[in-house]
């Protein structure tokens, strides 16, 4: 890898490749928009986008179809030349190693990043992930508990193609949104947060079993999914209809602001790649508790204000939340000041894209030919 003095300033031409773009596809949010007035940025998706994108990024729709992403993306890789090539998911990056392998120097200039454990992949996804770590010219893990995760052949297959680039927040973003926000007289009523998809991994039924043993006055679940309904029974079958609000899916900025006026953020999840709704909200300077798995100690390494409990233990959880419930809101805030301090060190969306730029010149700076190399023939 190249040092940061050999980074090239030059605009580039990137194209990501991802299934879909929802309210928070961190693709749109992290990658693009900050990037799109420095890098000429096209977004190709299989299905059509869920959510705004601004007219300054190139977009590309499949019709939901294989055939149709598979036409949109062969014409978007004819008709222009791309500096690198960036897939987000096992299923795009086999329909781009598809397209590229029959020309080995445009293998070149195409990256994945990892997004989530490898143990936690479809076993249709751990193996379309054999032969991206076997040809792409870099492959990316958001996180060294997600680089961890894949077995010592794949990542020996992989070799130096094979890096770590933690996932960042934006934190200029959130500090904007906390300009914005009216400042309430402090009450007495202690609210939890938690963000996620409504999936099983997430294990949220946890979150509620902890909470209903809790003195908690709220709980605010931000996020939707296939699980919604079932975790709104489970609300009801603990008497908590009264203290838990589902808010469904909401912009981002909203879901910042949610986390500002929170006293705790809660995760319980038993899978995670570098979880953002964890470094987001301590970016918002909200103190957090989550599950004892890999992401989270990789987070939490080497501070003590950061408690971890095994993702199954809701009795652990609900010890912890009445602790935290019991500190003073001064505590609190110190706790919370720490979380923000940790991840402007360690976790900034800048840092991030400093490591991004030292991958793309490296990988730019490595074709044979410049203007041949990202086109198809």
């Amino acid at each position: 890898m190249t040092s940061d003095s050999t980074v090239s300033d030059q605009p580039r031409k990137v194209i990501h490749v991802l299934l879909e773009v929802p309210e928070t596809n961190m693709v749109l949010q992290e990658f693009a928009i900050p990037l799109m007035e420095k890098h000429e940025i096209t977004i190709c998706t299989l299905y059509k986008a869920a959510s705004h994108v601004p007219e300054e990024i190139t977009l590309l729709e499949g019709n939901g179809t294989i055939r149709g992403f598979y036409r949109v993306l062969r014409n978007a890789l004819r008709h222009n030349v791309y500096d690198i090539i960036h897939a987000h998911t096992p299923h795009v990056a086999l329909m781009v190693l598809l397209l590229v392998l029959p020309r080995p120097r445009l293998l070149r200039c195409a990256i994945m990043t990892i997004h989530g454990s490898f143990f936690n992949q479809r076993w249709r996804n751990k193996l379309m992930l054999v032969p991206v770590c076997m040809f792409f010219g870099r492959v990316v893990c958001c996180s060294k508990a997600v680089f961890q995760s894949f077995p010592g052949w794949l990542r020996w297959l992989a070799g130096q193609r094979m890096c770590v680039v933690p996932n960042g927040v934006h934190i200029r973003r959130i500090q904007t949104v906390r300009e914005t926000l009216k400042v309430s007289p402090p009450g007495s009523e202690f609210t939890i947060a938690s963000v996620s998809r409504m999936v099983p991994v997430k294990n949220l039924a946890t979150t509620i079993r902890a909470v209903a043993e809790t003195e908690s006055d709220h709980l605010v679940f931000m996020g939707d999914g296939p699980l919604r309904a079932t975790l709104e029974h489970q609300c009801c079958q603990f008497s908590l209809r009264d203290r838990v609000r589902f808010t469904g899916l909401i912009q981002r900025n909203d879901v910042y602001r949610g986390m500002m006026q929170s006293d705790l953020f809660v995760s319980t999840s038993y899978s995670e790649g570098l979880p953002l709704a964890v470094l987001e909200a301590m970016a918002c300077g909200c103190p957090v508790l989550l599950s004892d798995i890999p992401p989270h100690r990789e987070i939490a390494e080497g501070v003590d204000f950061i408690p971890l409990i095994d993702p199954n233990d809701h009795v652990g959880f609900a010890r912890e939340i009445n602790r935290i419930r019991q500190s003073s809101k001064s505590e609190r805030e110190a706790v919370g000041e720490k979380c923000l301090h940790l991840v402007t060190e360690r976790f900034s969306l800048e840092r991030m894209h400093r490591s991004y730029e030292i991958i793309l010149s490296d990988v730019i700076n490595s074709k044979p030919r410049e203007r041949d190399v990202c086109k198809l023939s």
